[in-house]
C-alpha cells in the first residue's frame, strides 16, 4: 500500500509503524513522506533510513510539484494528515484538497486524525487554529454518509475520507466555518453559564474562544 504522509513532520507515523511491524514494515507500506517546511527533514529522512536506508532521500519530499511529479505514473493508495488539518487556513482548504486528489488513486482515502482538545494553544495561521469536529468535517466534504468516523474517549478522532468525495465547494466551506462558529460559542455560553472553575475547564473555555475567533474571521475570507 503506498501512503504519503503529508506534513510528515518528524516521521512519527512511519516511527509508529516500526515500532509495530519491525524489520517487516515495507511488506505493510510503502512509504513516503511530504512536508512543506524543512525544519524536520533530516530528523524524517532518517526515520525513513531505518527501513529503506538506499531511498530515503527520495522519499521525502519538500516541494508539490516533486509529489504530483512522482505520482503521475502512480498515485498514492492513502493520503494521512496527523495533526495537520487544523494547521490549514479555512482560505486554502480547496487548494489543498484538490492537490490531495490529483495525486490519489481513485480507489484511495484521506485519512484524517486530529485531537479535538489540543492540550496548548497555536496560531498556525494568522487567524490562528481550527480543529474540525465529525459534524464539520461532513459538511466540508458534502458527505452522503460515506465517510468513516471514529472518536475515541470524546478527543482523538479519525476520518475516513473516499477519494469521491475530495471536493469543496465556496458553500461548504461556509457551512463548515458556520457550523464550527455556533458550535464554538455554544460551548463557551455553556462553560460561562456553569459552575466548574477548574483549570481545565479554563482551557477548553480558551480554545472554544480561539476557534470561534478564527471561524468568524475565517468567514470574512
Amino acid at each position: 500500500m503506498k501512503v504519503l504522509d503529508w506534513g510528515a513532520g518528524r516521521g512519527r507515523l512511519l516511527q509508529a509503524a516500526v515500532d509495530k511491524w519491525q524489520n517487516s514494515t515495507a511488506e505493510f507500506i510503502d512509504y513516503y513522506a511530504y512536508d512543506p517546511d524543512p525544519k524536520d527533514r533530516e530528523v524524517c529522512i532518517g526515520q525513513i533510513a531505518i527501513t529503506w536506508p538506499a531511498e530515503a532521500e527520495n522519499r521525502w519530499f519538500g516541494e508539490f510539484s516533486s509529489v504530483r511529479q512522482f505520482a503521475a505514473g502512480s498515485p498514492f493508495d492513502r493520503i494521512l494528515l496527523c495533526n495537520v488539518l487544523h494547521e490549514i487556513p479555512p482560505a486554502e482548504w480547496n487548494a489543498r484538497i484538490s492537490d490531495m486528489h490529483a495525486v490519489l488513486s481513485p480507489s484511495g482515502y484521506l485519512l484524517i486524525m486530529e485531537d479535538l482538545k489540543l492540550p496548548q494553544g497555536e496560531l498556525a495561521y494568522p487567524k490562528g487554529f481550527l480543529i474540525l469536529d465529525h459534524g464539520a468535517v461532513r459538511l466540508l466534504f458534502d458527505d452522503q454518509n460515506d465517510i468513516l468516523v471514529t472518536v475515541q474517549n470524546n478527543r482523538l478522532a479519525s476520518y475516513v475520507i473516499p477519494y469521491s468525495r475530495l471536493h469543496i465547494t465556496p458553500e461548504s466551506r461556509r457551512r463548515t466555518l458556520e457550523h464550527c462558529r455556533n458550535v464554538e460559542l455554544d460551548k463557551i455560553k455553556e462553560i460561562r453559564a456553569g459552575t466548574d472553575r477548574t483549570y481545565v475547564r479554563g482551557v477548553d473555555h480558551l480554545r472554544a474562544a480561539m476557534q470561534f475567533i478564527t471561524a468568524y474571521l475565517s468567514l470574512t475570507d
